[in-house]
């Protein structure tokens, strides 16, 4: 088996049934800055996309019950008051 790394996905394309990932890694590009350079694609039915998804989400939740990773987004429990306050737009 070839092993890649990689440092970020760098796009997703779903099209006919089909994803194709294209994975990145970065390189010097000058100056000081970095350039993503494609290092691998790799193309799965949207099922599979969406048991990719399932998977990556129990990695998620492992990392934050085990206090590695804080949630990005807060749970329903952890909102405050005043985020749970009505849009402006339907004042």
């Amino acid at each position: 088996m070839t092993a890649f790394f990689c440092d970020g996905l760098k796009d997703v394309t779903v099209l006919n049934g089909a994803a194709r990932l294209e994975f990145h890694r970065l390189l010097p590009a000058g100056n000081g800055e970095v350039q993503a350079v494609t290092e691998v694609m790799v193309a799965l039915p949207t099922q599979g996309l969406f048991q990719m998804l399932d998977v990556l989400e129990q990695v998620r939740e492992r990392l934050i019950q085990e206090r590695l990773l804080e949630p990005s987004l807060p749970d329903a429990e952890h909102r405050s008051q005043d985020q749970l306050q009505t849009s402006p737009n339907f004042a």
